[in-house]
Formats: C-alpha cells, structure tokens, sequence
C-alpha cells in the first residue's frame, strides 16, 4: 500500500489503520489459515477517513505524545522508583488527564471574581471546581509528566487554560505588593518530566530555528512561577519531514526517557537514605 502523499501523510495512514474498529474491519475481511491476507478489493473497500494535512498532523504528533508518555509510564512501572513509591504509599495511582481533547474551562469574568474573593468562601464556588481538582492533583503528585506539541511557535490552547486555571493567587502564588519580591510560589517542587514533539526538529535548542520556539521558555515560567523548577525536558520531531529524522529523532526520545527514569530513581533512593 503507497499512499498518495500529496492528500495523506504515512505516519496518518499508519495510525488510523492500528485504531481498534479498523482493525476489527480488517480481520473481518482478510482471508488465510496460518497466515492472514487481504484481497485487493478488500483493500479498496475500506473506507480511509481523510482529513486535511494540518489535522493529519495534529493526529500524528498527539499520538507521539500519547506513546511516549505510555512508555514512561511502562518504564517507572518496572524500576525501583516506582516500587519504592509504592512501598511508602500502597494506594498510590497514576492519574491521566487528557487537555487536548477535553480542555479545561477557558478563564472568564466570574471565575476571577471568585478567585479573587476575599475570604474565599468554604467550600469553593462552583465556577473554580475544576480549578481546585487540577491544583489538588498537582499538589500530591509525586511526579508529573506533560506532554505538549509546539503550536505555531508556542503552547497549544487547551495547556494555556490549563495553567489559567492552575495559577491562583492565594492557592499556588502568594502576592504580597509590599514584599521584595511581590510573587511567591506555594507549591512543593516535583519532578516535571516535559515532553516536547515539534514539526520541524530545528526549533529545539541547538537547532536554526529554536529562536522561534517559546513553548520550552513559556513553560519554564509558569511552573517556576507556581513553584515547579525540577524540569527534565524530553524532544522529539521532524514529524513533517518524510525522511528518517523522525525516526531517529524517536529513538534519541526513548533512550533519553532511559537516562530520565534512571536519574529520578537515584534521586528518589538519596532522599529515602537521607529520610530514613
């Protein structure tokens, strides 16, 4: 099978025929014993769905994002950093939260008349729920793990209002205008594992075009400003080249995700030496 690349990119193709009721139509109609095989009319039967490249492209590096944030989680499930964990809290879980396709609440005039009511009332206003379930999930983390494509030079839209709604005064940030220094972070710093996918791998640091980036700077400031500064970023791109960087450029990804897990697992284990 060639796709027509002017109209579907290979790695699109690739994805949307591992999807679970494609493949349920595939092995309904291929044919054999030992081996499986498809007819070429059964080939042509199917019914490609084909959207334009730009959302084509976007199905391609989510689903990258989606991998290499599984294989993280595959590895820390298999290394003593997260057996350790577990040992210290039993019920210990992973919590998943999808922000590309179901995007937080964008901010608007009621939710900062309620996140900057003075007394908060108890419990919290309905319009600043979601707020305060995405702060309590940072705030007992013990690790977190981003994923985030770079959008037309920075952060996707979804992850904008994510972090509008994870950056509160009084909740992660302490003003105080006569202070020094006005803003002070309230979270505890974690690990922040960063994984970054761009079209173009150029606009990674070291690259011709990283000046153009500010999704990596952008991200640096509002997790610092909340209080999270142990990043460890992760790159990956060339998805819109149709040569073997991207390739490449995934397997340099899976090899650094090694050198991470091994990392935070000696970090881990100096801090239950030092704690014990």
């Amino acid at each position: 099978m060639r796709p027509r690349r002017e109209s579907i990119l290979p790695a699109y193709l690739a994805w949307w025929l591992n999807q679970p009721d494609v493949q349920a139509e595939i092995n309904a109609v291929s044919g054999g014993t030992g081996i499986n095989y498809l007819r070429r009319q059964a080939v042509e039967r199917l019914g490609v769905m084909v959207p334009g490249l730009g959302r084509q492209q976007r199905v391609v590096e989510i689903n990258r994002l989606w991998r290499l944030e599984k294989l993280i989680e595959s590895r820390l499930d298999t290394t003593r950093f997260a057996s350790q964990r577990l040992e210290r809290n039993p019920g210990a879980q992973i919590i998943e939260r999808e922000v590309g396709t179901r995007s937080p609440a964008t901010v608007n005039e009621e939710w900062i008349a309620a996140a900057f009511a003075d007394p908060q009332p108890e419990p919290p206003s309905k319009v600043l729920r979601e707020s305060e379930q995405l702060i309590e999930e940072i705030r007992r983390a013990d690790l977190i793990v981003l994923g985030a494509p770079i959008y037309n030079f920075g952060m996707p839209a979804q992850l904008k209002a994510y972090f509008n709604q994870v950056g509160r005064i009084g909740r992660t940030v302490a003003f105080d205008p006569d202070a020094a220094e006005s803003y002070r972070p309230l979270l505890e710093d974690k690990p922040v594992v960063i994984i970054v996918s761009a079209g173009d791998g150029a606009m990674h640091p070291g690259g011709e075009l990283w000046h153009m980036s500010h999704l990596e700077p952008h991200l640096k400031t509002v997790l610092g400003f909340i209080g999270l500064t142990d990043l460890h970023f992760i790159r990956a791109g060339y998805d819109e080249f149709q040569d073997d960087r991207a390739k490449r450029s995934l397997l340099g990804a899976e090899r650094t995700v090694d050198e991470m897990v091994a990392t935070l697992c000696k970090k881990d284990s100096a801090y239950l030496a030092s704690s014990a």
